[in-house]
């Protein structure tokens, strides 16, 4: 509802002026007698109830609109509470995947027959797009000829591959002669 906005104020030199007229029963009247250059509007009844059910109506409209922006709230700050949980649980899941560390071994026997030579390891989780910090772990009870023989075998890996669940290794031109274990975090 559009309320009127162009009232306008009586004009007029000096002060206003009245006549007072006698009535019959023994009152008096007052008649305006003042003149006007802009004769102004009369603000009523009618104007002041127009603008309080405008106003009741904006108050109204106002109200509904904060609770439906408290009820979103409730529910972002409930999706928000849920998504930090969720988010938690993967940074703490990602996290134990990083500091975990899995082992494998290379067998002699585990190479393929020709060059380049392949040996294919299988690792649960494992994903083609996984970039695992690998390491060469040594048997507890080693000796300067194994250390020396893992070393030299060790040498001979010319490429990793990560692949859907597990490991590709490659020696593209001599096999390992000894077997070799690989330590690997981040998978």
């Amino acid at each position: 509802m559009a309320l009127r906005t162009n009232y306008q104020s009586d004009k007029f030199q000096g002060k206003r002026k009245w006549e007072v007229i006698s009535n019959n029963d023994g009152t008096v009247s007052l008649i305006d007698v003042t003149i006007y250059e802009t004769e102004g509007d009369i603000f009523n009844a009618d104007d002041i109830n127009s603008t309080n059910s405008q106003i009741n109506a904006n108050t109204s409209e106002l109200l509904k609109a904060n609770t439906t922006i408290e009820s979103n709230k409730a529910a972002l700050t409930t999706t928000i509470e849920s998504n930090k949980a969720a988010l938690t649980t993967t940074i703490e899941s990602n996290k134990a995947a990083l500091t975990q560390l899995r082992t494998i071994t290379l067998t002699v026997s585990g190479w393929s027959s020709s060059a380049p030579y392949t040996q294919t390891i299988s690792i649960i989780g494992m994903t083609a797009s996984d970039s695992p910090t690998v390491g060469i772990l040594y048997p507890a009870s080693l000796t300067e000829t194994q250390k020396a023989n893992i070393d030299k075998g060790s040498n001979m890996i010319t490429k990793l591959e990560t692949i859907s669940g597990g490991l590709r290794v490659i020696c593209q031109f001599r096999k390992p002669t000894v077997d070799i274990i690989l330590g690997l975090k981040g998978v």
